[in-house]
C-alpha cells in the first residue's frame, strides 16, 4: 500500500490580526498495483469585505477522449465558497473547473480522489484555494 497525507492550512486576517491554523492530517491509502498522478488546483476569486471563509470541492464530471492519438481525462470539479462580509451577511459562491490527465498508463481503470478541504487564504479582497486531485491508474 502506498500512503499520502495531506493537511490544509488556513492563513487569512481578522480584525487586524493574522490567523493560522493547520487541520489534522488525512491519511488516503492506495494499492500498489495504481500508478498516481497528482495535479494541483490553485484558485483566486475576488471577493470584497470576506471575514471568514470555507470551501468545499466537489466533483463535476469525468470525461474520457483521444485526441491525436493521445488519450484524456477531465475531471471535473465545482468549488463552492461559503463566506461571511463585513456586514455579517452569509454568501456564498460558485466556481466551476477541469483537470487534464494527459496519456495515462491504463486509461480504462483509475480512481479518482479530491482527498481533503482545500487550503483557504484571505489576502485583503482576494480569497485562494488550493487542493490536489489524485488520479489513480490500475496496472493490471
Amino acid at each position: 500500500m502506498r500512503e499520502f497525507i495531506n493537511v490544509a492550512r488556513v492563513k487569512g486576517m481578522y480584525q487586524g490580526k493574522v490567523i493560522n491554523s493547520v487541520s489534522n492530517p488525512c491519511k488516503i491509502t492506495v494499492q500498489r498495483k495504481y500508478h498516481c498522478i497528482c495535479e494541483h488546483v490553485y484558485k483566486t476569486f475576488q471577493i470584497t469585505d470576506a471575514r471568514s471563509v470555507e470551501s468545499r470541492v466537489y466533483y463535476n464530471g469525468v470525461r474520457q477522449f483521444e485526441w491525436n492519438h493521445v488519450v484524456m481525462i477531465a475531471a471535473g470539479y465545482e468549488i463552492r465558497t461559503k463566506y461571511i462580509d463585513s456586514k455579517n451577511h452569509k454568501k456564498i459562491m460558485t466556481d466551476y473547473g477541469n483537470v487534464l490527465f494527459y496519456s495515462p498508463t491504463n486509461a480504462r481503470k483509475y480512481l479518482l480522489r479530491i482527498p481533503n478541504l482545500p487550503a483557504c487564504s484571505i489576502l485583503k479582497d482576494k480569497v485562494t484555494v488550493e487542493f490536489p486531485i489524485i488520479a489513480a491508474f490500475s496496472n493490471i
